[in-house]
Formats: structure tokens, C-alpha cells, sequence
């Protein structure tokens, strides 16, 4: 045998298993700087599991519409807003979080197809563009764009959006409790 007899690799075996060890290294950095832009475990990426989640839950959700790899403006969002602890604190117990992330690359066309579906069913044109939709599907409230406000100002307004939501139901689930109407005659007695 000669010195190479050891195995491939070098004369211990072991010159691949740096080489497999720093290419992990790599991936994880990497993948670290891809963090701040990718939807956390909070977050799904599912539109209909999101649904699923809001009607068993009885809960908005709150959708976010990204460009991940191409749009400043959304990446500055996520920064400044959606990856804060106050954010974090105020959407739990809250909202369902979805992220809908239409990248330049990295998805398959039927990927892309599933997500600007979602985009076109709530008119979504612009990037990042925030939409609270309902347990049913309908469209609450959007936002477009993203204008560096702080995480308190824009939950502020994600806020006002949520209240008014819960005022315009109010009057039906008042009324919905309520017990059936009784006709009766101008003197109290029931109509017939």
C-alpha cells in the first residue's frame, strides 16, 4: 500500500471532513444573512393554511406582501417593524401572521402562480403591501408601501384597523344575542 492507502482525503482520511465542515460553516452565515428577510416560525407562508388557522381561531390575519430578494422598502419594513419585540409582543394572541414572498428567484413557477393568486385576489399591486383579512376571506383593511414609520407608529394604524373591524361587528353580535322581537299591540299584548 502506498501513503494514499488510508482512504481518499489524505493520509489520515480526514482532508474531506474539514473541507464538509467548512462548507457547513458557510451555509449557515449565509443563510444568517438571509434571516431578517425570511418569515420567522411565527409567520406562515401558506395562504390557505393561514385560513385555516384564522376560522379556528376566530382571528384576523394579517398579511404581509414581499419582494425578499428585489424591494428595499420591504426589507426596511421587516427590520424596522415585523422582526421587533414589540411587534412580536402585539401580533400574538392577535392576528395569524402570513407572509406571502414573491422573490425574483428561488420558487418554482407553480410556487409563484399559488402566491400571485393570493396577490390578485386581494388586489395587491404594490410592494410591501400589508392586508388584514377576515376568518372569511374578505379583505378588512391594506396599506401599501412602507414609509419608515416605528414599530409603535405602524401597530398604531394596524391597530385603528382592528378596532373599527370589532366596532362595525359589534352591532351584530349584539343583535345576534339578543332574544327574538315579540310583537305586540300598542297596550302590551302579543299581536297575533
Amino acid at each position: 500500500m502506498t501513503g494514499n492507502a488510508r482512504g481518499r482525503g489524505g493520509r489520515d482520511g480526514r482532508g474531506f471532513r474539514g473541507v464538509g465542515r467548512a462548507c457547513g460553516i458557510v451555509a449557515a452565515w449565509v443563510a444568517s444573512l438571509a434571516a431578517p428577510v425570511a418569515a420567522g416560525e411565527a409567520w406562515l407562508t401558506s395562504y390557505e393554511a393561514a385560513m385555516r388557522v384564522a376560522r379556528e381561531q376566530e382571528k384576523p390575519v394579517l398579511t404581509v406582501f414581499t419582494g425578499s430578494d428585489w424591494c428595499p422598502h420591504c426589507r426596511t419594513l421587516e427590520e424596522q417593524v415585523l422582526h421587533t419585540q414589540t411587534f412580536e409582543a402585539w401580533a400574538e394572541g392577535r392576528v395569524v401572521l402570513l407572509m406571502i414572498d414573491l422573490p425574483k428567484q428561488g420558487i418554482s413557477a407553480e410556487e409563484r402562480a399559488v402566491r400571485s393568486r393570493v396577490c390578485i385576489r386581494h388586489e395587491v399591486r404594490t410592494f410591501p403591501s400589508v392586508v388584514l383579512i377576515g376568518p372569511e376571506g374578505e379583505t378588512i383593511a391594506a396599506q401599501t408601501g412602507y414609509l419608515g414609520q416605528s414599530a409603535d407608529a405602524w401597530i398604531a394604524a394596524m391597530d385603528g384597523h382592528l378596532e373599527a373591524r370589532d366596532a362595525a361587528a359589534a352591532p351584530a353580535v349584539a343583535a345576534r344575542d339578543e332574544p327574538p322581537m315579540r310583537l305586540t299591540s300598542g297596550n302590551g299584548t302579543p299581536r297575533r
